[in-house]
């Protein structure tokens, strides 16, 4: 018989993908939640093994079902495909075609890299046009921070074998197996759980955002990545700038609060890590960073030999062929991966699409006075922005560019300038209909043309 907490898991997930065909929306938050447990690496997820499910492909076909289903009733968002969305396709579109045109390896695992990336794009497609209005984002949002307190909880909890030279491992999941990635995410929810916690109306929420930051920072702590750290501090110093200006009291005194009862959750080992940030003589020896540096250095003259891209998924194998001791290593780097497997016109397009993302958080805090809360919107424009910086910078060492959670939070702007633009739509309708239900009796009078 199977543990109480498999049952219980496996109850909730067959629940959960049949409310799918119903509401669409309940998908993606029973997608993103499979996404970062990951039962399949749990102790209680081994008894579902022998059942060959594959529980976040299989969350994805039962939301992408659910929308064809109630597609009558889906919000109407126009236009139907964005800039960002045409981006993304395009991007896709590049990730095929390289591997048509890059170069050849004896290897399957390119193939899966590739068919991930699609999936990730559809979801992400699906995602952008079912969360389209406030109380569809805020339930994104609390997604988010509830799945920073599990993994947070998990990690916590983690038993010592899961500590590789001091550094907590295979927490959550796949792309959260290696300390620097779960690190990576968990820096970028952050902002959205401290945005989570300024703008709840209740405080038992606060009180559940409170727990995950809590949670959230021991895990970056418990990973000991230095790349985190580093994104953190960018994060905390461009905060300091980017406050808004009417709660830039309330945040500075946020950020303090935070940071003194992080520095209450490390130990002398963390911060002897930090350090090594400072010392140049250590990070001359250091192995992790002088192989970084070689890795990077290949791989500028693999772009430089191949600008139109080696291929999806092909770097591990082909950077051998410039350096052989290379063979099989990673980039490192989420923006040398991009260029040099999808070339420089691929690159080009991933940074539009950066670019975008920031342009319509621009747009949303240009209309948050128009919004129905202009105080919380303003605030959710700082937490997103903060969000995609401390993601990206983290990204500069470590690679994130066929990862889920990050396109999950590149389209967080996507989804809310469409909250807010239809926000201000519904808003100028509403004065329009006021205005001419005051203009009908003076009319009636003479004293307004009809």
């Amino acid at each position: 018989m199977w543990p109480l907490r498999t049952m219980s898991f496996f109850a909730l997930f067959v629940v959960l993908c049949t409310l799918s065909l119903v509401n669409p929306l309940i998908g993606v938050v029973n997608y993103l939640m499979i996404y970062q447990v990951n039962p399949t690496t749990s102790w209680w997820g081994k008894p579902m093994a022998e059942l060959g499910i594959r529980f976040s492909m299989t969350a994805a076909l039962f939301l992408v079902i659910g929308m064809v289903i109630n597609w009558g009733r889906l919000p109407k968002v126009r236009p139907l495909i964005g800039v960002w969305q045409a981006l993304l396709i395009l991007l896709v579109a590049i990730a095929i075609l390289s591997r048509l045109i890059g170069l050849e390896v004896a290897d399957p695992r390119p193939g899966v890299i590739l068919e991930k990336f699609i999936k990730l794009s559809i979801f992400v497609l699906c995602l952008t046009h079912l969360v389209s209005d406030r109380k569809s984002f805020n339930v994104l949002l609390w997604t988010f921070v509830c799945g920073s307190l599990v993994l947070g909880y998990d990690a916590f909890t983690a038993p010592q074998w899961q500590f590789i030279r001091g550094r907590l491992d295979s927490v959550g999941g796949p792309d959260f197996r290696a300390s620097s990635g779960l690190a990576a995410h968990m820096a970028a929810m952050l902002p959205l759980i401290g945005v989570a916690v300024l703008t709840s109306k209740r405080w038992s929420w606060r009180i559940v955002a409170l727990l995950a930051g809590a949670f959230t920072v021991n895990t970056i702590i418990l990973c000991r990545t230095r790349s985190a750290f580093v994104a953190l501090i960018v994060g905390a110093a461009i905060a300091g700038l980017l406050a808004p200006r009417r709660r830039r009291f309330r945040v500075y005194a946020a950020v303090l609060v935070a940071s003194v009862a992080s520095y209450a959750l490390t130990d002398q080992y963390f911060w002897d890590r930090m350090a090594t940030l400072r010392d140049d003589e250590y990070m001359a020896q250091d192995a992790a960073a002088i192989l970084r540096k070689r890795i990077w250095a290949t791989a500028f003259v693999m772009i430089a030999d191949q600008p139109q891209g080696v291929g999806c998924g092909n770097f591990p194998r082909v950077i051998s062929r410039y350096d052989y001791e290379l063979n099989n290593r990673e980039a490192h780097n989420t923006f040398i991966r991009c260029c040099a497997e999808l070339g420089i016109h691929g690159a080009l397009v991933f940074f539009l699409l950066i670019l975008t993302s920031f342009f319509q958080l621009r747009e949303c805090k240009r209309l948050a006075r128009h919004s129905r809360d202009p105080p919380g919107t303003t605030l959710m424009v700082y937490g997103i922005t903060l969000s995609i910086i401390v993601y990206l910078t983290a990204g500069v060492f470590t690679e994130r560019f066929y990862v889920e959670s990050l396109w999950w939070v590149l389209a967080m702007p996507t989804c809310y300038s469409r909250a807010i633009r239809r926000e201000v739509a519904e808003a100028e309708l509403e004065l329009e209909t006021e205005l001419r239900a005051h203009a009908q009796p003076l009319e009636g009078w003479g004293l307004v043309p009809a």
